[in-house]
């Protein structure tokens, strides 16, 4: 009797323990199903690709050594091909170059000195050949890498005319320093700075290398003569000053790009506007009639230029405030924002 109970005791346990271990493994299985694996945890924390698009890509830029102010181009007229020629016998450093008309030599070497390479030669002409001299204070492939560089900096492949006149504009504005006695435009652009005057040469000059018609312009501000730039932006001219700007927004803003004679007599300089330089400067009492950058432009303190949307977006607050409102930079014609 007793032996039959304990036999049944132990079927009893030998039955409960199976039955502990069935659902001690029940439950551990449940449990690993809910536990994502190392693998299927890395893949549920990787992040979908950005969508936003790739950084602008930047000009692939040449310096054009012919390139020419619009007055200078306009003076030159036949006297072209002679230009042309004296840039090259100066830029391989040769010290004659023949000629064979007197006054297409004459206007070509009067060109030439405005040029960034006249810092390193004295051209004069005489006897039928350009007599050259040179000096030791630069060569041609310093000055064409240092603007190549610069402009690949600062120009956006896609950029429109409006946008690259933008960004040349705040290059010069915020990165050269204002200081210092006229100097040369080779001077200016290699060591960043100089005179208002200088500031005006560089900035014409990079213009005019980016398909931009521009010209030195000169007039009075206040009791003393100064001079910036003119330029055209989709048919129209416009008065550009990057030393005032430096002055008015420490280089950030707007105040003094793409102004109407109107803006800019109103900032102290009125008409009359010399435009040029040497034999072919012209006096004119009218230069910017057209006003459509004065409001949106004059208050603004920071800026930047959408080259995919083709917007420039403005600030006139501080900069830690973002930009509140935009401009399309191909019509030109509203704030959308």
């Amino acid at each position: 009797m007793n032996r039959t109970i304990m036999i049944c005791l132990s079927v009893l346990l030998v039955a409960l323990g199976l039955t502990a271990c069935t659902q001690a493994v029940s439950k551990a299985a449940a449990e690993q199903s809910t536990v994502p694996s190392a693998a299927n945890s890395a893949e549920q924390n990787v992040l979908p690709e950005s969508t936003e698009p790739p950084a602008p890509e930047m000009i692939d830029f040449e310096v054009n050594r012919y390139a020419v102010t619009a007055g200078a181009a306009a003076y030159l007229g036949g006297a072209e091909e002679q230009y042309k020629a004296l840039v090259d016998a100066v830029c391989s450093k040769k010290e004659t170059e023949p000629y064979t008309d007197e006054d297409a030599a004459k206007r070509a070497a009067e060109i030439f000195a405005e040029t960034p390479y006249s810092a390193f030669a004295d051209v004069t002409a005489q006897n039928g050949a350009f007599q050259i001299t040179y000096n030791e204070t630069g060569d041609a492939d310093t000055f064409d890498t240092a603007v190549k560089e610069l402009i690949e900096g600062c120009v956006y492949k896609d950029a429109n005319e409006l946008e690259k006149a933008l960004l040349l504009y705040r290059t010069v504005a915020q990165n050269f320093t204002l200081q210092g006695a006229d100097s040369t435009l080779y001077e200016a652009l290699l060591e960043q700075r100089g005179s208002a005057a200088d500031l005006a040469k560089v900035l014409t000059y990079l213009f005019v290398q980016n398909g931009i018609s521009a010209d030195r312009v000169s007039g009075m501000v206040g009791e003393s003569e100064r001079s910036w730039t003119a330029a055209e932006l989709s048919g129209n001219r416009y008065h550009f000053d990057a030393a005032a700007e430096i002055h008015a927004t420490q280089g950030s803003g707007l105040k003094y790009f793409g102004m109407s004679d109107a803006a800019r007599s109103k900032a102290g300089s009125p008409a009359p506007y010399t435009v040029g330089e040497g034999n072919y400067a012209v006096q004119q009492d009218t230069l910017s009639t057209d006003t459509k950058f004065d409001a949106v432009f004059a208050d603004v303190k920071d800026f930047t230029v959408d080259v995919y949307g083709h917007f420039v977006y403005l600030s006139t607050e501080s900069s830690e405030d973002g930009y509140q409102n935009s401009i399309g930079t191909e019509s030109f014609t509203a704030a959308v924002g």
